[in-house]
């Protein structure tokens, strides 16, 4: 069976189709610490401390050649002769192979080849204790304990020790995939690193097969889908005026190795792995740092495909470096931003250009993006402070993706005066003001530093839940002081609320179109499944308002129809003390609208009575068709019968 891979072998022993990263042997020495390392990993594994010293290698091949000589001694005794062949031939013509082509051809060894080996080498091991114990059990004895007692330390530092940690790569691509807006580039090297992005990128089924990669919650939101992944040398031809604004999706571009040989990936442009020149990997960088306003540097390996560090001094040279986050494990990944070196609003394909002088009080802006104008909207200030002159907002989303918004900001005198930097919240209201959705960012330039001569590009996110209500929502802004929290007031207009929050744009939400899938509900309801149940707070005062957020999901069904919660505040005694009874979904949206197997996210505000006495409540609900009141008990997915009330929480009442 494995006489047809035999060429492809022998091709990749001689002409392998990666980066050179294992070292030749230099000398003798060489040869007899990989033979020793070789050794030890065979026994103990890899995790176990390496000798100090090259002299305490041969204490490991003494060791090897008793184990060989006794397993020799073990067959001569055996009648199964036969069997002890096999094992000599299958366990030591391939990795005496592995050795003679590293000295004579080419830098093949690596210890990790031999794992493959690393079971049937117990049965060798095996056989030299039998053959101990024939003369001397109390040795043998000794012997399984010195084993023993490697083996433990060697499982303590595969378990316990920094070095041999796994890279939390899940971490860093959520927390990328996180801080990533449009127009931002992901440049990844060595190959296959970016297979790390395709698997840990939050995605729908149909771009990451993960099931880990779906909505976790119904509360949670996913970026877009990675775009394919590209060559850094597509770029090295590609017009640096080239329109990117509007890519919504990430771009993901494989760097290659600068300088490689060309056998590297033989050739297939479907490899991972292949060359580009110093020359080429200057252009295309000099295109890839014109079109996208911010790249992130998912850096690992980087050392093997780029020895010199020449693309590291491209993105040093064409951009600063606004944050560095390592990740802890063997390979010491990092996950680093570029941004431009002039704040002059580097956008995704040239710089903000403005024609505003220093001292003029009504500029005429001439926004542009490249060869893209950027059509201004009004300009509305925030408290003296910043001046907003353009934006771009997206018009419609689906529930359960994040909502990107891009503005463009000119620096007044004040906010270098303010004695404070400030940060920026967006968020989404539905049309009775009710907040959906907000994320707060802080600028990673700091505001009270932005050039009051130029325009700043500052792109914000808020995660759009996927049990949202498909409706009309309102995108809002505050910008607010980082010391107190204090939001700068903008203009009495129409577009103001509160005079504190200003509103960007109107969006239309619509239901997701792939069906999310949760895991067992809490209980159910007729054909409605409650997801999850928070309440805002435990401890109350009599008076106060509790805010109880609810996850509904309806299944499939021919039968739908309108359906009340009914909420209870029950006393120690079991009595009730104060009912509430509202729609499900609110009355804007009854549960008769809901799609089959979205989920519902459903708000109710509980006032409580001002003459609850002290003590503590237990908070229940259940359903009513609106109909004809009919009561509809709660079926828990690990218990047979139904139950008349469903316990959300327990509240004390002070």
């Amino acid at each position: 069976l494995w006489l047809p891979w035999l060429p492809i072998f022998y091709r990749q022993a001689i002409d392998p189709p990666v980066p050179p990263w294992r070292m030749p042997w230099a000398t003798a020495i060489d040869l007899v610490n990989s033979v020793a390392e070789g050794a030890l990993a065979l026994l103990l594994g890899q995790s176990f401390p390496e000798p100090s010293h090259w002299s305490y290698a041969w204490l490991w091949l003494v060791a090897l050649a008793a184990i060989f000589y006794l397993f020799y001694r073990h067959l001569r005794l055996s009648t199964k002769t036969d069997a002890g062949l096999v094992i000599w031939a299958f366990l030591f013509v391939p990795v005496a192979l592995i050795y003679l082509l590293t000295a004579t051809v080419t830098p093949l060894y690596h210890v990790r080849y031999l794992f493959t080996y690393a079971p049937i080498f117990l049965l060798p091991l095996a056989a030299a204790m039998l053959a101990l114990r024939r003369f001397q059990w109390m040795l043998t004895g000794l012997a399984f304990l010195v084993y023993i007692g490697a083996a433990v330390v060697s499982l303590q530092h595969f378990w316990f020790d920094p070095a041999y940690r796994t890279d939390d790569h899940r971490s860093a691509v959520q927390q990328l995939a996180e801080q990533w807006r449009p127009g931002d580039a992901i440049l990844v090297n060595a190959g296959w690193v970016y297979t790390v992005l395709e698997t840990y990128w939050p995605a729908l089924p149909d771009h990451a097969p993960s099931a880990a990669t779906q909505w976790a919650e119904p509360w949670a939101s996913l970026p877009p889908p990675l775009d394919s992944p590209q060559r850094l040398s597509a770029f090295v031809t590609m017009p640096p005026a080239a329109e990117n604004d509007a890519q919504q999706t990430p771009a993901l571009i494989r760097t290659g190795s600068v300088d490689g040989g060309e056998n590297l990936g033989w050739g297939n442009p479907e490899s991972d792995f292949y060359p580009i020149s110093s020359a080429d990997a200057e252009r295309a960088m000099t295109n890839v740092s014109a079109q996208y306003a911010r790249i992130w540097h998912y850096r690992l390996y980087d050392t093997v495909n780029d020895p010199t560090g020449y693309i590291r001094t491209l993105l040093a040279q064409n951009g600063e470096l606004q944050s560095d986050t390592p990740y802890p494990g063997r390979d010491f990944l990092r996950v680093q931003l570029y941004e431009s070196k002039s704040i002059q609003c580097l956008s995704v394909n040239a710089l903000c250009q403005s024609d505003r002088s220093e001292t003029a009080q009504d500029p005429q802006l001439n926004l542009q993006l490249g060869s893209k104008p950027i059509t201004p909207t009004e300009q509305i200030t925030f408290g003296d402070a910043l001046r907003l002159v353009a934006q771009d907002t997206p018009a419609r989303l689906q529930a359960g993706h994040t909502a990107y918004a891009t503005l463009y900001w000119t620096p007044l005198a004040a906010a270098r005066t303010l004695g404070v930097d400030l940060s920026m919240s967006l968020r989404l209201y539905d049309a009775d003001g009710q907040l959906l959705a907000q994320r707060d960012e802080t600028p990673r330039q700091s505001t009270s530093t932005w050039p009051l001569t130029q325009v700043v590009r500052q792109p914000l996110s808020v995660p759009v839940p996927v049990a949202a209500r498909p409706a009309s929502y309102t995108l809002e802004l505050i910008v607010y002081r980082q010391d107190d929290g204090a939001p700068l007031s903008v203009p009495d207009n129409e577009r103001s609320v509160l005079g504190q929050r200003l509103r960007l744009a109107t969006l239309t939400l619509s239901s997701a179109d792939v069906a999310p899938n949760f895991g067992p509900p809490l209980a159910t309801f007729d054909y409605i499944e409650l997801l999850q149940s928070t309440v805002n707070h435990n401890n109350a005062a009599a008076g106060d308002a509790l805010q109880l957020t609810l996850y509904w999901q309806p299944r499939a069904s021919a039968y739908t129809d309108n359906y009340q919660v009914v909420m209870e505040l029950l006393d120690s005694n079991g009595n009730s003390r104060q009912m509430w009874r509202e729609p499900a979904g609110g009355s804007a949206y009854p549960s008769a609208m809901w799609p089959a197997n979205q989920p519902v996210r459903d708000i109710k505000q509980l006032q409580l009575n001002p003459d609850l006495p002290a003590g503590r409540y237990t908070l229940t609900l259940h359903l009513e068709r609106a109909s004809d009141g009919l009561h509809i008990d709660a079926k828990r997915p690990w218990w047979p019968f139904g139950a008349a009330r469903l316990t959300i929480d327990s509240i004390i009442i002070q």
